[in-house]
């Protein structure tokens, strides 16, 4: 259920109820039949919820919240006497590790298009009981229903914009994109990731998660985009705020690497210079990247483009440095300030 409302909802579970209030909008009670083997080993206290559902049931309708009952049972229960007090009954029979299919058709993922193979008694007391036999039975057999044609398009409300993506790992060819999380009054489903052009929007990908790694990306180049959220019904949200990233140039192999000296540092602060070190074939340009630690923040640079989203720092070379030969070596460095007393120093250096 948590994963079919995702951050549209808050489920909280009780194993018999307790807790729950009238704040809640609903409550969803999976009862039903505990292990057992027909024959010798059948139930002996017939075909009823045990005391245990029942008493369950009780707190919950007690409470005034609306009742959904999920009965669990590998054949019809003798549940006459309790059905008029729920406001929906899921016969799930044993979906085993399948629980997520039933959550779907609870939230209205997909529709349910289940009917009943058998005929559902009245009474454990009707048993044999089958259709055409002249017995009124609680439910016939073929009965089923389904949510009404369009029941999805009465949810009007779009999910609230997602949070503006923050780009990290921007390499040659691909970047990632991470962003807040949307609310929605039923769940959202999903994400799509457009790219900006001037005005025009065109799809990049669509996702269930709130981070993706765009691929196909073309070297030295600079993308814009931006994020909708949609929930089951299709409606979609006012569009995110942008991110723009510029890819690396790329280079005929041989990669690069960076590697850090600190200059100096004091109680809030330090000094980094950094030791660009080409491969084996020529390049252009290059694109070095390391991780800021939480609370610090560059106040400077030199001899480089340097930029920040997030805890990610990207520093591109200046106009004069970005040609390097074989092995070729260039720097740049930074001074960044820090929380008095803090130690910490960047990390996790990377070069393209």
């Amino acid at each position: 259920m948590r994963d079919t409302v995702g951050s549209g909802a808050t489920v909280t579970y009780s194993r018999d109820g307790s807790g729950i209030d009238g704040s809640y909008r609903v409550a969803v009670a999976v009862v039903g039949e505990t292990p057992y083997a027909e024959g010798q080993g059948d139930r002996p206290g017939g075909l009823g919820l045990d005391s245990t559902d029942l008493n369950t049931l009780a707190t919950l309708r007690a409470s005034g919240v609306p009742l959904v009952v999920v009965l669990v049972s590998g054949r019809p229960l003798d549940i006459a006497a309790q059905l008029p007090g729920w406001d929906a009954l899921v016969a799930a029979w044993l979906p085993g590790t399948e629980g997520q299919g039933v959550a779907d058709v609870l939230f209205g993922a997909v529709e349910p298009a289940g009917k009943l193979p058998m005929t559902w008694m009245s009474s454990a007391s009707q048993q044999p009981i089958n259709a055409g036999d002249g017995k009124t039975p609680l439910f016939p057999q073929g009965f089923g229903l389904t949510y009404e044609p369009g029941g999805e398009e009465d949810d009007t409300s779009p999910p609230t914009a997602p949070g503006t993506p923050a780009a990290s790992g921007v390499t040659s060819t691909s970047a990632t994109l991470t962003w807040a999380a949307a609310t929605d009054d039923v769940g959202v489903t999903g994400y799509d990731v457009v790219r900006l052009q001037g005005s025009a929007e065109s799809p990049a990908v669509s996702v269930s998660t709130t981070s993706t790694t765009i691929t196909g990306l073309s070297p030295d180049t600079s993308y814009t985009f931006a994020v909708y959220a949609r929930d089951a019904a299709g409606n979609r949200s006012p569009r995110s705020g942008t991110v723009t990233l510029t890819t690396s140039g790329g280079d005929t192999g041989g990669g690069c690497s960076v590697t850090p000296s600190t200059q100096s540092q004091w109680g809030n602060g330090y000094v980094i210079q950094a030791t660009v070190t080409n491969g084996s074939a020529a390049r252009t340009s290059w694109t070095a990247t390391f991780t800021l630690p939480a609370g610090h923040t560059i106040t400077g640079s030199w001899n480089a483009s340097v930029s920040v989203s997030g805890g990610t720092v990207t520093a591109r070379n200046a106009p004069h440095n970005g040609t390097l030969g074989a092995g070729a070596s260039t720097s740049f460095g930074f001074q960044a300030s820090r929380p008095n007393g803090d130690a910490a120093l960047p990390s996790g250096y990377t070069c393209d």
